[in-house]
C-alpha cells in the first residue's frame, strides 16, 4: 500500500484507482510514466472489466520494463473517449527479445499467463478489438471498445 501514487490521472474514479496503484509500483521500480487521458467521469463499463483492461495491461508493461536497464524504463498510456468509442493504448520499453506467442515469461506459468486472453475477452464483450505489437525495444497494446455510453 505504501507504493500508491498520489497523483490524479483522470476524473474517472475507478480508472484512477487502478492507475494510482499500478503507476505507484512502476515509479518505485524506476519506470518513467507518461499519460494522455481524456475519458468521462462515468462510463457504462463494468468495474471488473476496467480492472482487467488496465490492470493486466499495466502488469505486463511493468514486467517487461523490469528487464530493461534503469534509465530506459518507460510506460506511456494514451486513453480517450469519443462518440461511444473508448481507445486505450499502452506503450512500454522492453528488451529486444521477441515473444511471438505472447506467453508469460514467469517461472510459474500455470498460475500466470491469462491476462492477454482476459483483455481480448473484454474487448470482444464490448464489440471491440485488442491488438499487440512488438516493435523491438518497444511493445504496444491497443484496445478499442464500442458502444460505451457516458453515465449522467
Amino acid at each position: 500500500m505504501g507504493k500508491i501514487d498520489e497523483r490524479i490521472y483522470t476524473d474517472n474514479p475507478i480508472v484512477n484507482s487502478v492507475l494510482r496503484i499500478k503507476f505507484g509500483l512502476a515509479k518505485s521500480e524506476g519506470i518513467e510514466i507518461d499519460t494522455a487521458i481524456h475519458i468521462p467521469r462515468q462510463m457504462q463499463l463494468e468495474r471488473g472489466d476496467i480492472g482487467v483492461l488496465y490492470g493486466n495491461l499495466l502488469d505486463n508493461a511493468i514486467e517487461a520494463c523490469r528487464k530493461v536497464p534503469e534509465g530506459k524504463r518507460f510506460i506511456r498510456l494514451e486513453n480517450k473517449y469519443q462518440s461511444g468509442k473508448l481507445l486505450l493504448v499502452i506503450t512500454n520499453s522492453k528488451t529486444m527479445e521477441k515473444n511471438e506467442n505472447l506467453k508469460t515469461t514467469k517461472k510459474d506459468s500455470y498460475s500466470h499467463g491469462r491476462g492477454i486472453l482476459s483483455v481480448q475477452r473484454v474487448a470482444e464483450k464490448y464489440n471491440g478489438t485488442a491488438g499487440f505489437t512488438d516493435k523491438g525495444e518497444v511493445f504496444e497494446a491497443s484496445v478499442i471498445l464500442y458502444g460505451i455510453e457516458v453515465k449522467k
